[in-house]
């Protein structure tokens, strides 16, 4: 009962062509077609298709055995090797259509299998060529490797050694003072004369005509840069201010005034009264220490001190050679003491003077002190070879300088 009643039920009509297929069908055996076409199992498939009939081509939606419906896949007919043409024309009904697709179906599933590659499989092939290929390219490194490696450890070629003529005492010794003599000159060279030529330089754009210059003492750089600034062409004055026992200021004084330069010569007892004309102080160094103070010839101090209350330039000439890692804030730590009985010969000295016979007396011993440190605050700038920098820059010039 069931059956016949799901043979009245009403079945939609498909749409067929004149070839009695379906779009669905149809589109299924155009892909059926594509597949590589075997002849020998045409001709069976002929003979066991039943002859078409017009009257089933009408038929409504194919079923199964059992009357359940059966649904085509495009999967069960993508590795079919049958031709299209020649099945369509013997099909006769929905049904008979569809176990012939089955049976050719299992037939071709068993001779050929024409599945196309997924792009999941085509990538993983692409990643293992590019695989494949960075390995031959490190095993080929590899191989330099062991080539250098092999070759690192083949033994060196030994070169005979050449004979050394042994040489006498005398010789090496003359050898040795040779060498010492060329690194002395070299460095006198390259770290006096040509210092004292850039500082030179440097200063000379500092000094104007009409300028008064003050200096003190004899310092061989002040002195030459003076000499250079008049060569130059530039009219200037200088006060030379000199103190005893040494008084080092005369020797200045003899070289400026055989150039020509117009000078003025006083003792340190009146700086107070001369520094009022003077429009610059320039000032040598014995050396610069650590903590920016001046060490030079022993009344350095009072003259930057009363520049620097009478508002003038301070000036300081020293090469980057002085420069010194100790730290000192006054000149009795550290000093040198020159000869006492420079400091007491006195041409106005009287015979009944204590002076006369000092060393025979157990209460008075002189103290002739030969530098003074001066602090910087009393320094407007130090001029080196380098450029003008201030005082405390000391520290940062001795490392940056490379060590002889």
């Amino acid at each position: 009962m069931n059956e016949e009643k799901k043979q009245n039920v009403p079945q939609k009509n498909k749409k067929v062509g004149a070839d009695g297929l379906s779009k669905k069908e149809r589109r299924a055996l155009k892909v059926a077609q594509k597949a590589d076409n075997s002849v020998n199992h045409v001709g069976s498939v002929k003979d066991s298709l039943p002859v078409a009939n017009n009257k089933d081509v009408k038929q409504a939606t194919p079923k199964a055995e059992g009357g359940q419906q059966k649904q085509l896949r495009k999967g069960d007919l993508r590795e079919s090797n049958v031709e299209s043409q020649t099945v369509v024309v013997n099909i006769e009904g929905q049904q008979s259509k569809c176990g012939s697709l089955e049976n050719k179906s299992s037939i071709a599933k068993a001779e050929i299998s024409t599945v196309t590659p997924s792009k999941t499989q085509l990538r993983v092939e692409r990643r293992a060529l590019q695989e494949k290929q960075r390995l031959a390219k490190a095993l080929e490194k590899v191989g330099k490797v062991e080539n250098d490696i092999k070759e690192s450890l083949k033994p060196p070629i030994k070169v005979p050694p050449k004979k050394i003529e042994p040489k006498t005492e005398a010789q090496n010794e003359h050898r040795k003072k040779n060498k010492l003599l060329d690194v002395i000159e070299t460095y006198k060279q390259e770290q006096i004369a040509k210092a004292g030529e850039a500082i030179s330089i440097k200063v000379n754009e500092k000094i104007a005509d009409k300028d008064v210059i003050l200096t003190y003492g004899c310092s061989s750089l002040i002195r030459q840069l003076l000499l250079d600034a008049h060569r130059d062409g530039k009219h200037f004055k200088v006060i030379i201010v000199d103190s005893r026992p040494l008084l080092e200021g005369r020797e200045m004084l003899r070289t400026l005034v055989r150039e020509g330069i117009d000078c003025t010569y006083g003792l340190i007892n009146s700086v107070s009264f001369i520094m009022s004309k003077a429009t610059k102080v320039l000032l040598g160094a014995h050396a610069l220490l650590a903590n920016g103070y001046v060490m030079s010839r022993v009344g350095t101090a009072q003259i930057a001190l009363i520049a620097q209350n009478s508002n003038k330039p301070v000036l300081v000439c020293c090469e980057t050679y002085k420069f010194c890692e100790r730290v000192q804030t006054d000149c009795f730590v550290y000093n040198e003491i020159g000869d006492s009985d420079k400091l007491v010969n006195i041409d106005t000295t009287e015979k009944d003077s204590p002076l006369a016979n000092w060393r025979q007396s157990k209460y008075l011993q002189p103290l002739n002190l030969l530098y003074d440190v001066t602090p910087p605050d009393f320094v407007t700038a130090v001029v080196t070879e380098l450029g003008f920098i201030p005082c405390t820059s000391v520290p940062v010039v001795l490392r940056i300088k490379p060590t002889e």
